[in-house]
């Protein structure tokens, strides 16, 4: 394996430096009805510009155009509504989602490339083929981690994974094999600023990507909210009215905010486990309860709570704020921020953070 990607460098120096415009093909194998009447885009996966894009109204599709340099890119499926249905049960399903990934990331460069979204696999010119070797080696990894049973078993596949990273890092310094590999990393094990910096520092050249540089200022905003840390204010406007996060914590009781959006698959469940804590302390005057709506329109965020009877107060139409204060990943993610304004905890779901509220309560 080393040897190929040592061999792919090569290559990929042969590419850059040339600087002759080749012509492309990407052909995607799709083999879904999910995809038909949807807009399927090419993505710049280094700046996110959009290169082209094409409406599926079969079973494949075919990109076709000329490339200066190779790029890193992926598939995007746009044009989409979001559908939320609830069921008798209080299920909530989500027929469609609005503007994703879809499949592997691959190099956009001269050649015929062939992207199987079933498979998940890319494939045809030099590069790609040690981009599907480095995706299923990664693939393989990571569902095993996904699937370990217990905190230990995770900790060696991830030391397995971070050593795989830095082999192929270290040997495609700066090129489009490592920066792929890098911002798989970066996503999938959640690197925190000064990992990322350490990273950045060996390959300078990853810097100049739109999408790391983004995910470098996101790491440094939950460094600076990280548990240890103050919470920071943020102030949004609601039915001419402003609402303020210090308008309810950091006033001399815990405080269990959840930020959450509708269209999160895990907001029913979410909402129950708060549900539960709530219920379990509901004569203790020691916590209260706060609801922060990302990214939602406010007649949804006013709709879901009356849908799953959300009891406690909702900060409504923050949209991206949150993001912007806390670098937030994704959503649920709860805080439980102490009585002086303390981030105790950030990011747990489920029994975890039920033990982090127990195990601080009890102080």
């Amino acid at each position: 394996m080393k040897k190929l990607f040592l061999i792919a460098s090569v290559a990929l120096l042969a590419v850059s430096c040339g600087h002759k415009e080749a012509a492309y093909t990407v052909n995607i194998d799709i083999r879904s009805d999910i995809f038909k009447g949807q807009t399927l885009y090419m993505v710049n996966y280094g700046n996110g510009e959009r290169l082209d894009s094409i409406v599926v109204d079969g079973d494949s599709i075919t990109f076709t155009g000329n490339v200066q340099e190779a790029v890193p890119a992926a598939l995007v499926l746009g044009g989409s509504t979001i559908n939320r249905v609830v069921t008798e049960e209080g299920n909530v399903i989500f027929e469609k989602v609005e503007d994703f990934v879809y499949g592997p990331t691959f190099v956009l460069e001269g050649g015929d490339i062939t992207v199987d979204l079933k498979k998940k696999t890319v494939t045809g010119t030099p590069l790609n083929q040690v981009v599907n070797e480095n995706n299923k080696a990664l693939d393989k990894m990571f569902k095993r981690y996904n699937t370990a049973e217990s905190e230990q078993q995770r900790n060696d596949i991830e030391s397995e994974i971070r050593e795989f990273s830095k082999n192929v890092l270290e040997q495609n310094p700066d090129n489009l094999l490592g920066y792929l590999v890098f911002v798989r990393q970066m996503l999938d094990l959640d690197m925190d600023y000064e990992e990322m910096e350490e990273c950045l520092r060996n390959n300078p050249g990853f810097a100049s990507y739109g999408k790391v540089q983004k995910a470098l200022e996101t790491a440094k905003l939950r460094a600076e909210t990280a548990p240890g840390q103050k919470f920071k204010d943020f102030e949004v406007e609601y039915e001419g009215k402003a609402q303020r996060l210090s308008d309810y914590v950091g006033k001399g009781k815990y405080t269990l905010v959840d930020f959450e959006s509708v269209w999160s698959l895990n907001f029913n469940s979410q909402a129950a486990v708060l549900k539960e804590i709530k219920e379990q302390y509901k004569d203790n005057d020691n916590i209260e309860f706060l609801g922060v709506a990302v990214w939602d329109k406010p007649e949804d965020t006013v709709k879901a709570i009356g849908d799953f009877g959300i009891e406690w107060p909702v900060i409504i139409n923050t949209q991206n704020i949150p993001f912007d204060v806390y670098g937030i990943a994704g959503v649920p993610c709860v805080m439980l921020i102490g009585p002086d304004g303390t981030i105790l905890s950030r990011g747990l779901q489920d029994d975890e953070l039920k033990a982090d509220v127990d195990k601080n309560l009890a102080k």
